[in-house]
């Protein structure tokens, strides 16, 4: 599958599951809208008939326009001719909301326009204990008469339970792009881990591959029958052949230890370790392939404090490994600086180059086991991809801390930070 063909199918899915998502909300918002409808209509129908009732035990058969004001979602006002019998009204109210489905605890109050006051207050429950609430405040108009007023403070849990269905088929619906997020993550993440193993071997085979061809090629000469008789040419042969040897040798090393430090195998025995001392006998010896490419090294020690614990090995590793990507990814310009200094008891280790650089989108990724920065199809230079994540696992197991500033085209700078000692 390539690689644009698997970003189609997830911006397609994507595209499809925020859809599902915004429809979703759609059908919960409609619903809860129409559930809140149809419960103002059901209790003014209930409020209506309540009046009506009421109107007819009192003898009363004058028109109230508009009766039935709804205050709020869950507070509805009914005006009246007089203060009936509150416990006639309150029965008929319960009557009419049993007959109705509505099974909700209500607040019944009876305000008196002569009195100016709430003459009457009635928590009505269904099979709960009685427990006072508070009704809003309402400014009563007493020259329009009396009223009696339905609140329902629990109306928002009410509708809670009526709309479970939605509730929990949109939390389904989240967990569902959550698992598919996640799995989505895997499989790129997956993709690039086989694309840089694959990547690996590539390189791998072509780093063994040359200096395997110059070995049998020099072991075909040694193989001469005049071969004896130019010493010259036989030492030459063997000095290749030794010099190659050695150049395996490195890099098979290089890929044991990366995977001996992944598996915590690695044996860190620490000591003091001067690393300014060490820093100038590394760059010694980096100075002739400097040197050799016509390229420049400033060194630059100024740390006050520069011994720290550490394996004076490994930390060789890790700077050597630091230094030849400078001299490696600057291709045209080779200008190599190593500095330190202190800072909150730290020694703080910088080697910069003014080489390819690194663009944002790859410098998180750079530590990663088998990672490199390809340039099209192609890596222009050759490697395993385990140097810095090497690098990387080495100086957290020196508990230090290494960062990258690198910007393309201009440049990378790896700042190292130990504890001094």
């Amino acid at each position: 599958m390539s690689r644009n063909y698997l970003r189609y199918i997830i911006i397609v899915a994507t595209t499809l599951l925020i859809g599902l998502v915004i429809t979703q909300v759609s059908w919960v918002r409609k619903a809860y809208v129409l559930e809140q409808k149809q419960f103002s209509y059901e209790v003014n129908q209930v409020l209506l008939t309540t009046l009506n009732n009421l109107q007819k035990a009192d003898g009363d058969s004058s028109i109230i326009l508009n009766p039935v004001v709804q205050e709020k979602p869950n507070f509805f006002v009914v005006k009246t001719h007089y203060v009936s019998d509150p416990y006639l009204i309150q029965s008929l109210l319960k009557m009419e909301f049993e007959q109705s489905a509505i099974q909700e605890d209500f607040i019944f109050n009876i305000y008196d326009c002569f009195s100016d006051s709430v003459v009457y207050c009635k928590n009505v429950i269904y099979n709960k204990p009685e427990n006072p609430n508070h009704v809003p405040q309402l400014k009563w108009n007493k020259e329009q008469g009396h009223y009696f007023s339905v609140y329902f403070p629990g109306h928002s849990n009410g509708l809670f339970y009526q709309m479970e269905f939605w509730i929990y088929s949109s939390i389904i619906l989240i967990v569902i792009i959550a698992f598919f997020g996640f799995i989505i993550q895997q499989l790129l993440k997956q993709r690039r881990v086989n694309e840089m193993k694959t990547d690996f071997i590539n390189n791998m085979t072509h780093e063994f591959k040359t200096p395997l061809s110059t070995i049998a090629i020099s072991a075909n000469a040694l193989n001469k029958p005049n071969i004896l008789e130019r010493p010259d040419k036989l030492k030459r042969y063997v000095q290749i052949i030794q010099s190659e040897n050695t150049r395996l040798q490195g890099q098979v090393e290089r890929i044991l230890q990366a995977a001996t430090i992944e598996k915590e195998n690695v044996s860190i025995k620490k000591q003091p370790i001067n690393v300014h001392d060490l820093l100038e006998r590394i760059i010694e010896v980096f100075k002739v392939n400097i040197e050799s490419k016509k390229g420049n090294i400033t060194v630059d020690l100024n740390a006050s404090d520069f011994t720290v614990l550490g394996d004076e090995e490994h930390l060789k590793n890790i700077f050597s490994n630091l230094l030849d990507n400078a001299i490696k990814y600057s291709p045209d310009e080779l200008d190599v600086i190593v500095s330190t200094q202190s800072a909150n008891g730290k020694i703080e280790i910088t080697i910069t180059d003014k080489g390819l650089g690194i663009a944002p989108e790859n410098q998180t990724h750079i530590f990663e086991k088998f990672y490199r920065v390809s340039t099209g199809n192609v890596h222009n230079v050759k490697g395993f991809g385990i140097g810095l994540n090497y690098v990387h696992l080495l100086v957290r197991k020196h508990e230090g801390n290494i960062f990258l500033k690198s910007e393309l085209g201009k440049g990378s700078s790896f700042i190292l930070t130990f504890k001094t000692v």
